[in-house]
């Protein structure tokens, strides 16, 4: 354990994350957000100085696919990306995954998928939303899928009625509605989708098993001496969050 502290002090982490309001946005002095913070305070109790760079998620992806950098978060799940990357068992967040659609849309998810079978469905480049929605995807069960390379892209096009109905993170998806002009035109139909965790992911090297172990170590600490939910709730005061507004 010595010598990883030894080898953690010696270079810094270079870690990659996107904009994904409001876990991460870009500040005056950089990334900052709640999935920011965390990463920042747990490689500080670590002692490892980590550098955070944002970049758009597509080139992100790349940097950490073709081991330029020794991370990126947010990242869900995948087997795929499990073969290719290494994973701590601690998420970083876990997210609610919900559909919106145009206010007055005919389009209204009732819990099954079945129900907005035929749909023009708008979805995201590289994001892997929930096993429920890609197993329908892979199924067909849409109309037509359009994918863009980002979160707002979708969002645009779902109020410029190019798409049907779009999925996306609940408190990402109305922080970015909040932004867009006419974006209180969209609204969230039925229920969650489903519940699911993202990461913070390594790229493979010598010493990513063990920070890996220790980001779980010190993830399971920061949850036990309240520390996790204090940054929580000072992201919570420093952003205010949009009503949920249900159709």
């Amino acid at each position: 354990m010595l010598l990883l502290f030894q080898v953690c002090h010696a270079t810094p982490l270079r870690l990659v994350t996107f904009d994904y309001p409001p876990y991460i946005t870009e500040g005056d002095q950089g990334p900052e957000g709640l999935a920011t913070s965390i990463v920042s305070e747990v490689f500080a109790r670590i002692g490892k100085h980590a550098q955070i760079k944002l970049y758009p998620m597509n080139r992100a992806l790349n940097l950490v696919n073709h081991r330029r950098v020794d991370g990126l978060f947010p990242l869900k799940k995948t087997s795929e990306r499990e073969s290719t990357m290494v994973y701590p068992n601690q998420p970083l967040l876990i997210q609610d995954y919900v559909f919106f659609v145009r206010k007055n849309s005919p389009w209204k998810f009732n819990g099954q998928l079945a129900s907005i079978a035929g749909a023009r469905i708008g979805i995201t480049r590289n994001v892997f939303y929930s096993p429920r929605l890609d197993q329908a995807l892979k199924a067909g069960l849409f109309a037509a899928v359009e994918s863009t390379d980002s979160h707002e892209l979708n969002l645009r096009k779902l109020l410029a009625g190019r798409v049907d109905i779009v999925p996306c993170s609940r408190v990402v998806g109305l922080q970015l509605l909040q932004k867009i002009p006419g974006g209180n035109e969209a609204v969230q139909t039925g229920p969650s989708i489903e519940k699911v965790a993202s990461y913070l992911v390594f790229t493979p090297g010598p010493d990513a098993a063990r920070l890996a172990v220790l980001f779980d170590q010190t993830m399971s600490r920061m949850t036990k001496d309240g520390s996790l939910n204090r940054l929580m709730e000072n992201e919570l005061r420093r952003q205010q969050q949009a009503p949920m507004r249900i159709h």
